[in-house]
């Protein structure tokens, strides 16, 4: 028998239901724009099969200018090449293994940033949601959650770099520089960059 559910746990599942679609949309959106962008500026069939190795892995550049690589058993796809991302400065270290089975909760003032990371790592956890670190500012009744839960937060700063705290991890990015952070941390969480 199911369990009788009262009026605001039902809305509560249909919000959450809600900006999944929201998120996987946002996803869609943003590597449809990707690969518009790449066909308009001539990157769409220039670069097509373009393949380089680094720390022997092998990328290769598919038909919108994305780098395509094996890793963990799955394809994964970066706007970026590991090389453009090394002087990001990363401090802390990263497992995928804390990931996985549990839920990865997000904040971000990017939604291109935010997808890039969710398209590649969210697998690995069991769901992910939307969240507020603190109470401040948090809007759309969004949970309240703490460094104690896996928390990926993208927001723009004055430098670009992307740290660890716990179970927090913060990427910040100058403005034009998002996309390099988020791929640094895709990098670094999948082993490819030390």
């Amino acid at each position: 028998m199911r369990k009788i559910k009262s009026a605001s746990e039902i809305e509560i599942s249909k919000t959450r239901n809600k900006r999944i679609i929201g998120v996987v949309l946002l996803l869609i959106m943003g590597f449809s724009v990707v690969g518009f962008a790449a066909v308009f500026t001539g990157n769409g069939g220039n670069n097509s099969g373009d393949k380089k190795n680094y720390n022997g892995i092998e990328f290769s550049q598919d038909e919108y200018g994305l780098w395509v690589f094996s890793v963990y058993g799955g394809e994964f796809k970066t706007q970026s090449y590991p090389t453009e991302t090394e002087e990001i400065n990363f401090e802390g270290e990263l497992n995928i293994n804390e990931l996985s089975g549990r839920t990865l909760y997000f904040s971000s003032d990017n939604n291109l940033a935010i997808s890039e990371v969710i398209y590649n790592i969210g697998r690995f956890a069991s769901r992910y949601q939307e969240a507020c670190i603190t109470d401040d500012n948090c809007e759309n009744d969004l949970p309240v959650k703490t460094c104690e839960d896996n928390f990926i937060i993208i927001k723009e700063s004055n430098q670009t770099k992307a740290y660890k705290s716990k179970n927090c991890v913060f990427i910040e990015y100058k403005e034009g520089e998002e996309i390099l952070a988020s791929d640094k941390y895709i990098f670094k969480i999948l082993g490819i960059q030390e």
